[in-house]
């Protein structure tokens, strides 16, 4: 099954005042937020705009719910796929934005996320990445906690071995997708740092820090994020793939990178663990 603007052959294409910014939606029985996941695309202030959503064939109401919004999404497909980042490159192949991002279906952008990301790509298209900061959304206390992500160079991102910034406030751009994409299918949950490490070890690769809360990432029992053992397993395969167990990791660096992070957030992550806490009491 398929639809959206691009069967009625209605194509959107950048232009020097508006470039276009290409969203790919991943959606496998995501059908409890991924109509709050299209509005924050839909209501947002930038216009030009072009969500795809891939659909892995689901069986609960989500395309339902994703015809619903037909007239609005550029491009949708649902068919069985090979897990969330075989359909993240497979939506990308349709997409023509100069400017890309993957939002999942239970995720949320801020309604000036894209004008934001835009405004910096304009300013300077010599940035390959461009991340913002971000809020976690916990299903089970209410409450949305604001992170901060921090960028000590491309260099200490790669010696924390880790990502500071969130995949949900992060935006690259076509030339470094090109050179550096796509996921690897072989990860089930560890391609986006996967990808970001290979745009970081690109020698020509630009990154910028856009201090602003561009995006919420929810977190709730069926997340992905959710299983981090398993995570954890595979960033240790991909630190290993990647070659960062061979660099000359500086233990100085490494205790920098780690908790400049660390400390920039300790006010809200005791607030986040202490909710946690009062909810099991």
């Amino acid at each position: 099954m398929q639809g959206g603007l691009h069967t009625k052959h209605i194509i959107k294409t950048s232009n020097l005042e508006m470039p276009l910014v290409s969203i790919v939606t991943p959606n496998f029985n995501g059908e409890k937020y991924i109509e709050e996941t299209i509005l924050s695309i839909k209501n947002q202030s930038y216009l030009n705009i072009e969500h795809i959503i891939i659909d892995g064939g689901s069986n609960d109401l989500s395309m339902e719910i994703i015809q619903k919004y037909e007239d609005h999404i550029d491009f949708f497909l649902s068919e069985k796929d090979k897990g969330m980042y075989d359909a993240i490159n497979k939506g990308f192949s349709y997409s023509n934005g100069e400017v890309l991002a993957y939002l999942n279906s239970d995720d949320l952008y801020d309604k000036k996320c894209i004008e934001r990301v835009v405004e910096v790509y304009k300013r300077s298209q010599s940035y390959s990445l461009i991340f913002g900061d971000f809020l976690i959304k916990d299903e089970n206390t209410q409450r949305s906690y604001p992170y901060k992500s921090s960028n000590l160079g491309k260099e200490f991102i790669l010696c924390y071995c880790r990502l500071p910034f969130a995949q949900q406030s992060t935006f690259w751009t076509r030339k470094i997708w090109d050179e550096g994409g796509p996921f690897n299918t072989n990860y089930k949950y560890v391609g986006d740092f996967d990808f970001f490490a290979r745009v970081l070890l690109h020698p020509k690769s630009k990154i910028f820090h856009l201090q602003k809360v561009l995006a919420t990432f929810r977190v709730h029992e069926e997340a992905l994020s959710t299983h981090t053992e398993i995570m954890e397993n595979e960033f240790n395969v991909a630190i290993y793939n990647l070659g960062l167990h061979k660099r000359n990791i500086r233990t100085l660096k490494k205790f920098i990178s780690h908790w400049y992070y660390r400390l920039s957030n300790i006010s809200v992550s005791l607030k986040y663990n202490s909710d946690k806490r009062k909810l099991l009491e």
